[in-house]
């Protein structure tokens, strides 16, 4: 009886901390949305240089943070070490280099300076975020709301905060009443554009959109709200263009990857739908998981596209999608899918790249270790079948029994392949296959 509560109770506070996790993760979102239209700070009529790194920082996402603009916020704390902006600046530099506790510090140290500076506040939490401490960052938004209730950025994360804690009557009456005091501010219709779609009310979330593109066309949030809700809604003609600019400003976004290349898909633009349907397909791919939807819907699309095509258009996508998402099980998946449509010496690529970050993973876990074996089987029937490199694909086969010979299907391929290796000597009966293999692979072509 101890031993079922003690389980019960284990049970219960990880769903507590995933709970946290998933709503650190919404706030992280969040944050993106809050810095799209930064307020400069000025000073007697002119920029500061640090406020003007802290405003390119958050406004765009993808600006690295190089050597000599690191050394340019240390000399501007150097020459005055009591600028808060200065220390916000190095904060934002580290928390860009995701180094969340040296940014939190810098966050506290300009919090220290300038007690009365929301910004200050909202990237202690964001930092906070990136370290893993929920609960402190929670704690510290809610204080932030209570000092500056007026303060857009930090009113737009408390909403989002009130609506993932399923306060969402609060969060759009908080909203409303932000957007009452100031109809101009940008990014307020949208939250509440998010909170109707959340309630599949996708009319509603698609009229408080269009409020916050009246003012900016291209404001992604807005592009993000309203692409989802024609889409949901059936307006896939409508659904396109605001589709593209929210897969444009963030395509690790599964739901607008996946939007999107089906609107692409049904424009018969199968080309561009080539890049989201990968996206998806990483955004969503797990060792432990099939995954079936997401292959579904790049299997439709590679059908449409020629083998040639598809290879030089991965060539591109591909180094860009793994240097943000690094996923053996991607690479893996979209092997098994290239396979699927009969692409195999573009799915060997797939299959050796994901081998290639076998060092990324301990394979003391069992889902690891079979799904890099079950790898290792499938370009070893690649090379058996279509290249008929027979050494290599041994190698392979022997290598996946190595690493999981408990699945019987890697054992009876190696088993299979060793023994009539062994009697390769007979070069009749080989040269005869191989014939008849590359005959009906002509034939296949030939249809």
């Amino acid at each position: 009886m101890r031993q079922s509560s003690g389980e019960n109770l284990k049970r219960v506070m990880g769903n507590i901390k995933d709970g946290l996790k998933q709503l650190g993760t919404t706030l992280v979102v969040v944050f993106s949305l809050c810095q799209i239209a930064p307020t400069l700070r000025a000073q007697a009529a002119t920029v500061d240089s640090a406020s003007s790194i802290v405003d390119q920082l958050q406004s765009n996402p993808e600006m690295k943070v190089t050597q000599e603009l690191l050394a340019k916020v240390q000399h501007l704390i150097e020459a005055k070490p009591t600028d808060s902006t200065a220390h916000l600046a190095l904060g934002t530099c580290y928390d860009r280099l995701s180094m969340p506790d040296q940014a939190a510090e810098q966050f506290r140290e300009a919090i220290r300076l300038a007690p009365n500076d929301p910004r200050c506040v909202m990237q202690l939490v964001r930092a906070q975020l990136h370290s893993g401490q929920w609960q402190p960052a929670m704690t510290l938004l809610e204080e932030g709301y209570k000092r500056f209730p007026k303060d857009k950025d930090v009113m737009y994360a408390y909403g989002a905060y009130l609506a993932h804690m399923n306060r969402k009557d609060e969060a759009f009456a908080l909203f409303q009443k932000g957007l009452k005091e100031n109809p101009h501010t940008l990014g307020l219709a949208s939250a509440i554009g998010q909170l109707e779609l959340d309630h599949g009310q996708y009319v509603r979330a698609v009229a408080w959109a269009d409020q916050d593109l009246s003012i900016d066309q291209s404001y992604w949030p807005a592009n993000t709200i309203e692409g989802q809700g024609l889409y949901l809604g059936g307006h896939f003609d409508r659904a396109l263009r605001p589709l593209s600019i929210a897969y444009a400003h963030n395509p690790l976004q599964p739901n607008i990857c996946l939007y999107y290349a089906n609107c692409c898909s049904w424009a018969g633009d199968y080309d561009q739908a080539l890049a989201p349907c990968l996206y998806y397909l990483s955004a969503t791919q797990s060792f432990s998981s099939k995954n079936r939807s997401a292959k579904e819907v790049l299997e439709k699309i590679l059908r449409k596209l020629p083998p040639a095509y598809v290879s030089e258009r991965m060539a591109v996508l591909l180094p860009a999608i793994n240097r943000r998402n690094p996923n053996a099980a991607f690479l893996f998946g979209l092997g098994d899918v290239l396979d699927t449509v009969g692409m195999h010496t573009i799915a060997c690529r797939q299959y050796q790249a994901g081998l290639a970050m076998q060092k990324s993973y301990s394979m003391d876990n069992d889902d690891y270790r079979h799904a890099f074996a079950r790898a290792l089987l499938r370009l070893g029937m690649d090379l058996e079948v279509d290249q008929r490199n027979y050494e290599e694909a041994l190698n392979c086969y022997h290598s996946a029994y190595k690493l999981f010979p408990k699945d019987r299907q890697i054992a009876m391929h190696w088993k299979r392949l060793s023994s009539r290796y062994a009697a390769k000597s007979n070069g009749l009966a080989w040269n005869l296959k191989d014939w008849i293999a590359e005959m009906t692979q002509a034939s296949t072509k030939g249809e």
